[in-house]
């Protein structure tokens, strides 16, 4: 599973990868897991990119 840590480490892959300024922006607007939620099984900007990369 990749962490934070990871994706420091790893340049931008592609031109269609999110930079972080708009990672920011959008995560703004994910919703938030709710308290007592287990941790999400996968990276949403992970789904964003191959999202964004496909259209």
């Amino acid at each position: 599973m990749w962490m934070k840590a990871h994706r420091a480490k790893q340049a931008q892959r592609s031109p269609t990868e999110l930079t972080d300024t708009e990672w920011v922006l959008i995560e703004l607007w994910l919703p938030r897991p709710a308290k007592g939620d287990r941790r999400r099984s996968v990276d949403l900007r992970t789904v964003l990119d191959a999202t964004h990369f496909s259209a």
